[in-house]
C-alpha cells in the first residue's frame, strides 16, 4: 500500500485531535467563567479604562479545507448527543419564595447604611428592571449572573454613591473601607442538586456554556433574587454592612454561645412557648404511637447570647428536626430579653425554618436588632429590630425545594 500523502497524514491527525476533545468535552467540567469587559452602554465604571487585543488567525492548508468543513460538522454532531444530558430547564413553578404578601423592607431609610457580602454592597432589594442594559454575564459562583446598569436610570440619591468610600463592618466591627466601583443588576436562584452539578461544573457529561446558565439564572430569577448591587474595589472578607463613613458607625456583635446554665434555663421557656404547645400536639396527632417530644429525635439547635454595650441583652433559641422528606418535621425560633439567670421577657417567636443569628446591630440607637442570613437553601437576609415582633425580610432568593 503506496504511503499517505503529508497533507493526508496532517488530516487524519487533525481530525482524531478534534474527535477527542469532543469527548473530552462531555467529561470535562468547565472553568469558571471570566468576566467579560463591560459595555459603555450596559456598565458603569468610576476611572476605569478598556483594554483590547487583536485575535490572530490560524488558517488550515488549502488541501484539508474540506476535510475540515466536515469534521467540524461530525465534532458539533457529537456534542449535541452530549447536550442531550443537560438537565431540563427548571420551571418557575418548582421553585419557592418569599410570599408575594412580603414586602421587602430597605435596612435604613436613606442611603448610607447597607447589607454587605465580601464583594458588594446591596443598594436595593426591589430594582427596577428599566434600569438594566446589556449582556447577562455568569458570576464566579455560578448561581447568580449580574447585568450592567444605565447610570443615568437610577435614582440620584443611588447614583451619587458610585465612586465613594463606604466602610465595612464585620460582627467585629470595621473589616476594611473600599469605594463603589461598578453598578449592577444581580440574580440569584438556589437550584436542584442536579441542576447545581451542572451549573457548577462538577458533573459528569457536556459543560453548559456560561452564557445558558446566566440566562437560565436571570429567567428564574423573575420570582425574586433580583438587587441592585455596588461592587467594592477590593474585596472585605466578614462583610455584613457598608456605611457611609462620614456617619456613626452602628454597634455591632457576634453571637456567643449561652452558657449551660442559661442555656437549660433557656430551653424550659422555650418549651413553655404557646407555639411550641401547638407543634407538640400535631406531633401526637400525626405519630400517636411515639413517645417524648417533637424536638427530641434529631434537632438541629441553636442557643446563643447576644449582647451590645449599654443595651439589653438578648438570648435567642432556635430548633430544627426532620426535612421536608421525613415523616414529621418543625421548626420554632424564639428570642428573649435576659434576665438574671436566664430569660426573662419573650419578644418574638417565630415558626419559620431554623434561624441562625449572624450579627445584632444597633441601627438606630433604639437597641440591638438581629441580622439573619443567608442561610440555607432559601438565601433569605432579614432583620429582627428590636421592639419588632417579626422579622422583617430584607432580601429574596427563590430556591428548589427538592422532590419531597
Amino acid at each position: 500500500m503506496p504511503a499517505p500523502k503529508p497533507e493526508q497524514a496532517a488530516w487524519f491527525a487533525l481530525s482524531a485531535a478534534l474527535l477527542l476533545a469532543s469527548a473530552v468535552a462531555c467529561r470535562t467540567p468547565s472553568a469558571p467563567s471570566e468576566k467579560p469587559a463591560p459595555s459603555a452602554a450596559a456598565s458603569v465604571t468610576a476611572g476605569s479604562t478598556a483594554a483590547s487585543s487583536n485575535a490572530r488567525a490560524v488558517s488550515l492548508p488549502d488541501a484539508g479545507a474540506n476535510s475540515a468543513a466536515s469534521s467540524a460538522q461530525t465534532a458539533s454532531a457529537a456534542a449535541s448527543a452530549c447536550n442531550s444530558a443537560w438537565p431540563a430547564p427548571l420551571a418557575l413553578s418548582a421553585l419557592k419564595a418569599a410570599p408575594p404578601s412580603v414586602a421587602l423592607a430597605p435596612l435604613h431609610s436613606q442611603p448610607g447604611l447597607w447589607l454587605a457580602d465580601e464583594n458588594n454592597a446591596l443598594l436595593d432589594a426591589k430594582p427596577d428592571l428599566a434600569w438594566a442594559d446589556g449582556p447577562i454575564t455568569l458570576s464566579g459562583d455560578r448561581t447568580s449572573a449580574t447585568r450592567g446598569v444605565v447610570l443615568s436610570r437610577l435614582p440620584k440619591a443611588l447614583r451619587g454613591w458610585l465612586g465613594r468610600t463606604v466602610k465595612v463592618l464585620g460582627t467585629t466591627g470595621a473589616v476594611c473601607e473600599t469605594r463603589l466601583q461598578r453598578f449592577a443588576l444581580r440574580a440569584e436562584v438556589s437550584p436542584d442538586p442536579r441542576t447545581a452539578e451542572f451549573w457548577e461544573g462538577c458533573a459528569e457529561g457536556p459543560a453548559m456554556p456560561a452564557e445558558m446558565i446566566a440566562k437560565e439564572i436571570w429567567r428564574l430569577s423573575a420570582l425574586g433574587g433580583r438587587s441592585l448591587v455596588a461592587e467594592f474595589s477590593a474585596p472585605c472578607k466578614g462583610a455584613l454592612l457598608a456605611v457611609d463613613p462620614n456617619l456613626p458607625a452602628p454597634a455591632i456583635a457576634a453571637p456567643e454561645p449561652a452558657s449551660a446554665e442559661v442555656g437549660a434555663s433557656l430551653m424550659t421557656a422555650f418549651r413553655a412557648l404557646p407555639a411550641y404547645a401547638a407543634l407538640q400536639a400535631r406531633f401526637r396527632a400525626e405519630h400517636p404511637d411515639q413517645e417524648g417530644a417533637w424536638d427530641d429525635r434529631e434537632a438541629r439547635r441553636n442557643v446563643s447570647r447576644l449582647a451590645l454595650p449599654g443595651k439589653p441583652e438578648l438570648l435567642f433559641v432556635s430548633v430544627e428536626t426532620g426535612s421536608e422528606c421525613a415523616g414529621f418535621s418543625a421548626s420554632l425560633s424564639a428570642v428573649w430579653e435576659a434576665g438574671v439567670g436566664g430569660p426573662a421577657k419573650v419578644l418574638s417567636a417565630i415558626d419559620n425554618r431554623r434561624l441562625r443569628p449572624n450579627a445584632i446591630v444597633d441601627l438606630d440607637g433604639s437597641g440591638g436588632s438581629l441580622l439573619f442570613g443567608p442561610d440555607g437553601p432559601w438565601k433569605i437576609r432579614s432583620v429582627l429590630r428590636a421592639g419588632a415582633p417579626q422579622r422583617a425580610f430584607l432580601s429574596n432568593v427563590p430556591y428548589f425545594p427538592g422532590p419531597c
